[in-house]
């Protein structure tokens, strides 16, 4: 395995079952204060009216994320972004043991006074619906798990909310103050530096687990800026359409760069090296397209880690779909 880096903080790092319904893990620590305020800066003067994701794939504005017609604001750091970036992702791919090439960018978001996040599923439709997507091939398939980092401390409010949730020891987790949002069910405190880890699917990876309705309570006192990581059950790319066996640009400018002699003068970058995966491996003729039925093309285009993984990923040996 690669090395990850780890943050420096002053907060002891630990791992805090909180709930088996929804299956929820709090990492305390889990990022430095200061890579919390350098994704808030990169963040910042992209910020944008936040979006839900539409039945046809597209964002539009939803009342979900509302409070009196005010949207809160989000934007998306693009992936490897920086090294700061890089190294908050790789430490996702550790703590998840779900590979990179599953994820979404991340996405900032800023909530404001009395702005929230109603309770919804990061899967959507039913079971059959995210089975036949996934037996389609279409981009990504469910949603798996989700990695929700807080990088500021909330005042008062803006829990993440469990409405259906169990606690695994009431009596000693479920303590004020909480708001009356974070009241019901199970609910995390934000915390600058700490992450909650939940899953939409169940261990089968294939049916959708109902206890992880989940929501952003409304803010009460201060701001709350917070990063997600969506992690799938299957290969995610941001920038169209996925080339079978990973062999893909990720950026549409790729082979422009190809073409002015980037595969040679940023190799890393644009081709990739052990540990890392290129943006522009099909450009730069790292790799080749492969036939869906053809295995053994498919896992020459694969990192030695990855070879035996094209369609699982495990947290905690709990294997996703096929």
């Amino acid at each position: 395995m690669h090395a990850v880096s780890l943050p420096t903080s002053t907060v002891r790092r630990r791992i805090e079952l909180v709930s088996w319904k929804p299956r929820a893990l709090l990492l305390h620590g889990f990022l430095a204060h200061s890579e919390c305020d350098h994704m808030i800066s990169l963040a910042e003067a992209r910020l944008e009216p936040s979006k839900v994701v539409s039945r046809d794939g597209s964002g539009k504005l939803d009342s979900v994320r509302t409070r009196q017609g005010l949207s809160s604001s989000g934007t998306f750091l693009t992936k490897r972004q920086d090294s700061v970036v890089a190294g908050v992702e790789d430490r996702i791919e550790l703590a998840t043991h779900l590979p990179f090439s599953h994820s979404e960018q991340l996405q900032v978001l800023k909530y404001e006074l009395g702005q929230k996040y109603s309770a919804h599923y990061d899967v959507h439709g039913s079971n059959e619906q995210a089975q036949l997507a996934i037996r389609r091939g279409e981009q990504g398939g469910s949603r798996y798990a989700t990695m929700l980092m807080y990088l500021s401390d909330v005042e008062e409010g803006g829990e993440t909310s469990f409405p259906h949730g169990r606690w695994i020891d009431e009596g000693a987790q479920a303590q004020p103050p909480y708001s009356e949002c974070g009241s019901r069910g199970v609910a995390v405190k934000p915390r600058k530096g700490d992450a909650i880890l939940f899953y939409s699917l169940k261990s089968d990876g294939q049916s959708k687990d109902f206890f992880s309705l989940h929501a952003g309570c409304p803010v009460a006192k201060g701001v709350k800026y917070s990063a997600t990581a969506w992690i799938h059950v299957e290969p995610y790319s941001n920038t169209g359409p996925l080339h079978p066996g990973f062999c893909r640009d990720n950026n549409a400018k790729c082979p422009e760069w190809a073409a002015l002699g980037e595969c040679e003068r940023n190799v890393v970058f644009m081709r990739g090296n052990g540990t890392y995966r290129g943006h522009c491996r099909l450009s730069c003729k790292v790799c080749q397209p492969c036939a869906a039925n053809d295995e053994e093309c498919l896992q020459s285009n694969l990192r030695p880690a990855e070879r035996g993984a094209l369609r699982q990923g495990a947290a905690g040996g709990m294997a996703a779909a096929k």
